[in-house]
């Protein structure tokens, strides 16, 4: 919605270049400006974004939060990806699609590489992750994809956790 706002001064009626036109905000105009942030590496602009977005009381859906991901991953911050999920996946209650797990996914491969990662703070370990997806609706309503098969299995594997392959393994064959 655009709404007119009178300009202060004696003659403010009388020109109608006295009149500026302001919109309102909306979800897209937050995720252009993250993108716009992520093109130009002011990454740290995208908090200051986020704090704006809380106090609007815009409520965020799947992809932007799947943008903010996407984001944090570009940078390589994987705390502050583990973050945004819990932020608004876990408190605010944006459902989490079959893309957020892969991104999510794709982050913990970085995460339990021990030659890209020795820092293990800041992300889950791929139980906590799988448990997540497992509690998610996406879970029962899409079909695994097999990108996302190998991606688990795989961290898995890099994580050296026989009994959390074997019980990620069983869960992902039964459905």
């Amino acid at each position: 919605p655009i709404r007119a706002e009178m300009t202060e001064g004696k003659d403010a009626w009388e020109r109608p270049s006295s009149y500026k036109v302001a919109a309102q905000a909306t979800l897209e105009t937050f995720t252009v400006l993250i993108e716009h942030y992520a093109a130009h590496g002011q990454n740290g602009r995208v908090q200051e974004l986020l704090t704006t977005l809380k106090s609007s009381q815009i409520r965020p859906t799947t992809p932007f939060v799947n943008s903010l991901l996407e984001l944090g991953t570009a940078i390589h911050n994987r705390p502050w990806v583990w973050s945004i999920y819990e932020r608004f996946c876990q408190q605010e209650g944006v459902a989490a699609t079959q893309y957020t797990f892969a991104v999510l996914w794709k982050n913990m491969k970085d995460h339990v590489d021990p030659v890209v990662n020795r820092n293990k703070a800041g992300f889950p370990s791929p139980r906590i992750l799988f448990g997540e997806m497992a509690k998610s609706s996406t879970w029962e309503k899409e079909t695994l994809a097999r990108d996302l098969y190998d991606q688990i299995v795989l961290c898995f594997g890099l994580s050296d956790d026989q009994v959390g392959t074997a019980v990620a393994l069983r869960s992902m064959q039964r459905s």
